[in-house]
């Protein structure tokens, strides 16, 4: 494709082919003759992260923002993200851009796959997990991440119903199966990164749950059918000593089946005490102008609090249709859509405002 940017380019000497971005601004571009209007797609992009931190890049037709898919790892991997194309057609500009970056990572974009989705229905409630793994913010540590323990599933315990080797990994096939592990975990009011190496049987996405001592840290989910990497953060706050690492399918529909290959276990470093609560001002920030920011105040990086803010933005506003709630009606209307009910309300736009 065409690119752009201050830095933009193709990246050598990867196993793999893909555009480089490098700072905000950066872009690749190729075009595509869309025909017809009120017309629903889904984008399926590949990708890879320059290291085990989640790589975003915005994708935009037309000149308009259709979404955002994040690459969690250096490993290949796909993402997708279902969109409207209401009232333009004809030939369409399709940009990849990076404007979020942190100077954490770069971003490499490898290939795209473009679908229509004829009749599409209005959104459905779902019970499927956020797509991208979904992490607190929490205090910076002032040390590099620990590898502190890793393992091959293949050579874990098995349950469940149907869960069985085949080659090297795990394959979970139905709600409870699992495998396990253990680790002795030291003190308490500790920070750690799991990174967890898997697959779909599909190019649907596969998830798998997270349990350690018995208590859920989180989920990952691997989208397409090449092992890919996907991380999440966690406090052991109170627990130590040897726990169970329990890798458990609870998310099975009948779609695919969830591949696990293998774990990395780092930590990251003490919990910062929280400090104490919050004093209200006697004062109204409408009179004295200064608006306090409480997530600063409980020690959170000014970097820190915009990714967490612009993760949720984006999430809301164009993540899948799984995830986001404001839907977009021509070229100067929107709304709000309410998953409960499976409507539109006032009060849902007024949240929305």
């Amino acid at each position: 494709m065409e690119h752009g940017g201050k830095y933009a380019g193709p990246v050598d000497g990867k196993e793999y082919s893909a555009m480089g971005f490098y700072i905000n601004g950066d872009y690749c571009t190729t075009s595509y003759k869309f025909e017809g209007t009120n017309k629903k797609y889904r984008m399926v992009v590949k990708g890879a992260s320059s290291d085990a931190s989640t790589a975003y890049v915005s994708v935009y037709i037309g000149g308009k923002k259709v979404g955002t898919v994040g690459f969690a790892g250096t490993t290949l991997s796909e993402q997708s993200f279902d969109f409207k194309m209401t009232d333009a057609t004809g030939d369409q500009e399709i940009k990849f851009l990076l404007e979020t970056d942190d100077g954490k990572n770069d971003t490499f974009v490898n290939s795209y796959k473009l679908y229509y989705i004829p009749d599409a229905p209005t959104p459905e409630p779902t019970a499927q997990p956020t797509k991208q793994p979904t992490v607190e913010p929490t205090p910076s540590a002032s040390q590099e991440p620990k590898l502190v323990s890793s393992g091959e599933c293949s050579k874990m315990t098995c349950g469940g119903s149907y869960a069985g080797v085949a080659g090297d990994k795990v394959v979970l096939y139905s709600n409870g199966d699992y495998c396990s592990t253990s680790y002795e975990f030291e003190g308490t009011n500790k920070k750690y990164r799991m990174v967890v190496k898997g697959a779909s049987s599909n190019s649907s996405t596969a998830s798998v749950s997270v349990y350690i001592g018995g208590k859920k840290v989180g989920t990952v989910g691997f989208t397409g059918t090449t092992l890919s990497e996907q991380s999440l953060e966690f406090k052991m706050t109170d627990v130590t000593g040897k726990q169970e690492i329990k890798f458990l399918l609870e998310t099975d529909n009948g779609s695919n089946d969830t591949y696990v290959n293998s774990y990395e276990l780092y930590y990251i470093g003490d919990v910062k005490p929280l400090p104490d609560a919050p004093i209200p001002a006697s004062v109204g920030a409408v009179s004295t102008g200064k608006y306090r920011n409480l997530f600063k105040e409980l020690g959170y990086s000014d970097a820190e609090i915009d990714k967490k803010v612009e993760s949720a933005w984006q999430k809301f506003f164009y993540g899948t249709d799984d995830e986001r709630i404001y839907y977009p009606v021509g070229e100067d209307m929107a709304y709000i859509y309410t998953a409960d009910t499976d409507d539109v309300r006032s009060e849902g736009m007024s949240y929305g405002v």
